[in-house]
């Protein structure tokens, strides 16, 4: 693979009349090895291209096309193929990470002290005052403490929100220490603390699948979710109890978690 031949696939399978995007939508199986291939091109143009500060026009728009129409195609039922072949679903969600990884470029994301904004005006007094924190994803704004939790064992450590992007929300851990004992591997890599919305299917709307924010693009460890705003889990009392013994160690979460759960 180089970057020419990554660049023509992830182009033919966007814009072409016998591309990915275009059968998916008309309920064709594009089949479990050319789905593979695409996302082994996307890849590794996000590998390749990381130190690039700009992206082609029309690679982004192949990129978009592939990372949220097919995903939408299957999500929404609009295609009869969702049900034929459980992993094109899966493969579905892959894609769509690696689209966003690679528009993104999760691994080279500036520090908060080197961003620069360029502006072609004097700026307002608002600017000069700083962001408004008014940037929300999943009910999580910068600066929220939540909880991490470990699904295969339940276990759980706090964590403190630090980015938010499109459909990720990066945190970090509130005590190494904690963190350490209970998921070491969640310090090792800067993937493993970003979370996603998980995708769910159309049923999910019914209930019996887990909604909680997801460490999906992970580059070790064990699965690890963060607590949801919109229902309430079983994890609350525990983290309460936790908190009672140990207020300092174990604070209770902010911002709408608390609101809707801690208070």
């Amino acid at each position: 693979m180089n970057r020419v031949k990554a660049t023509s696939i992830i182009l033919a399978e966007a814009f072409a009349e016998n591309g990915l995007v275009m059968l998916v939508h008309q309920g064709d199986d594009p089949g479990f090895q050319r789905m593979d291939t695409l996302i082994s091109a996307v890849n590794f143009l996000a590998d390749d291209l990381r130190r690039v500060d700009t992206l082609n026009r029309m690679l982004v728009s192949a990129l978009f096309a592939l990372g949220t129409q097919v995903p939408e195609d299957l999500r929404r039922g609009l295609s009869p193929i969702a049900d034929s072949r459980c992993s094109l679903f899966r493969q579905s969600v892959d894609l769509h990470i690696a689209v966003t990884r690679l528009i993104e470029n999760w691994e080279n994301w500036p520090s908060q002290e080197n961003i620069v904004i360029y502006k072609l005006q004097e700026p307002s007094a608002a600017d000069l005052s700083g962001p408004s924190g008014d940037e929300e994803f999943e009910g999580y704004h910068v600066g929220d403490i939540t909880y991490c939790i470990v699904c295969q064992t339940e276990d759980f450590f706090p964590v403190k929100v630090v980015r938010l992007g499109f459909n990720v929300i990066e945190v970090e851990a509130h005590s190494t220490d904690i963190c350490r004992d209970v998921c070491e591997m969640f310090l090792e890599e800067r993937l493993n603390r970003c979370f996603q919305s998980p995708t769910l299917p159309s049923v999910a709307r019914f209930g019996g699948f887990d909604e909680r924010p997801v460490n999906t693009a992970r580059r070790s460890g064990p699965e690890l979710r963060l607590l949801p705003y919109h229902y309430r889990t079983t994890t609350v009392k525990v983290i309460c109890q936790h908190h009672k013994n140990d207020p300092e160690s174990w604070p209770l979460p902010t911002g709408t978690v608390f609101e809707r759960w801690f208070k």
